[in-house]
């Protein structure tokens, strides 16, 4: 009994260190920031606004993904954050 314990604790720490919905790991906050900075030069077109565009995104997909994995395997959902940000940005200006 004392292992079935031992290791449900064990089990339960490990599997709360990871990511999830709403709090990423830096791990996942970094891999998704990189990802971002691959296509920055496609994002030229919004000037001054670019930085804001890329801080909606990355707050969106970390509050719609468990990690930044499971959002590469989402084009249909990413694609209607990116559309969501741009559309909050371009309302601004």
């Amino acid at each position: 009994m004392k292992n079935i314990i031992f290791i449900t604790t064990i089990s339960l720490s490990i599997f709360s260190c990871g990511s999830k919905k709403g709090s990423w790991t830096e791990e996942d906050k970094k891999k998704a920031s990189d990802y971002i900075k691959k296509s920055e030069g496609s994002l030229e077109f919004l000037g001054t606004s670019k930085q804001d565009f890329i801080d909606c995104y990355l707050e969106k997909v970390e509050k719609k993904y468990d990690d930044f994995d499971e959002s590469t395997t989402d084009a249909r959902g990413t694609d209607s954050l990116t559309a969501s940000c741009f559309v909050e940005i371009l309302m601004k200006k």
